[in-house]
């Protein structure tokens, strides 16, 4: 990143959108901009398609962030099952490089920000709220609208930025969180404790479930009980076994409380769910 980018940073927020199913309906699933004439943020808080960023292809998902610099070509298309929903923020901005009392006006970096074009954001609860709140002013055109939003967009951008700073200044645990994540999906049918994960990566069992949090966007058993149901499903679908035993194989002593667990995750009962 570079040195003290946001400290000259003046960005100028020009307009915020917030997309639903209806806007993808219109579109036919796919909006393509051949050459932007207008810096654009887009933050996705549900769905999956992907974006194409001048030729490049990048996946997408609930959490993404990507940011489309001036002159660039980009595809940006949604699935038809689960359309992408996102806020976008059009914006310029200036740099300003202040010495002592006297501010002198630089002409912005082409690229733009100062990020990967296409990243996945850890607290996605946190930024969406930030999202949905400079949404509301930008719409809400009370006084000091303007300067609310342009706040608003830096908070935004800042979390980012704060993130890149954990990510490049703690690589090895957050290395560490990744290995405990591939060690869930291969023993996702075992006794899994959290006190037992933490110590297993060395980590203490409060911060490793912060890191874990920050880093996957669940807490360490959410995420083991998104695995078994995940590999529930698929047994559900391509097997004939019964509900019990699929429940013991995916982790579940308990085949009630599976089902619970199940029927509250996916509004289906398990043989609900294999008739659908």
């Amino acid at each position: 990143m570079e040195p003290g980018f946001f400290e000259r940073f003046y960005p100028k927020v020009i307009s915020v959108q917030k997309r639903d199913p209806s806007y993808w309906q219109e579109k036919n699933y796919s909006v393509l901009v051949r050459s932007a004439s207008i810096r654009n943020f887009f933050y996705i808080f549900e769905g999956t398609g992907h974006v194409e960023l001048d030729g490049v292809r990048h996946m997408l998902s609930s959490g993404s962030m990507f940011h489309v610099p001036l002159r660039c070509r980009f595809l940006l298309s949604s699935t038809m099952d689960r359309p992408l929903l996102y806020y976008s923020v059009h914006y310029d901005y200036k740099m300003i490089e202040w010495e002592g009392e006297t501010g002198q006006c630089l002409e912005p970096a082409y690229a733009g920000l100062p990020f990967e074009s296409v990243m996945q954001l850890h607290d996605q609860e946190l930024f969406t709220s930030g999202m949905q709140r400079l949404y509301e002013v930008w719409h809400g055109k009370d006084t000091g609208f303007e300067w609310k939003a342009r706040v608003a967009f830096l908070n935004a951008l800042c979390q980012i930025s704060e993130q890149k700073r954990i990510e490049q200044g703690d690589l090895e645990t957050t290395q560490s969180i990744i290995r405990s994540m591939d060690y869930i999906r291969s023993h996702y049918n075992e006794p899994l404790k959290r006190h037992e994960l933490a110590e297993s990566v060395s980590l203490s069992i409060n911060h490793y479930s912060f890191l874990f949090k920050q880093y996957s966007g669940y807490s360490p058993m959410q995420y083991i009980a998104r695995v078994r149901l995940d590999n529930a499903k698929h047994m559900l679908r391509n097997s004939n076994l019964p509900i019990s035993e699929i429940a013991l194989r995916v982790g579940f002593q308990d085949p009630l409380y599976f089902a619970r667990v199940f029927a509250k995750e996916t509004g289906f009962s398990p043989r609900a769910y294999r008739k659908a």
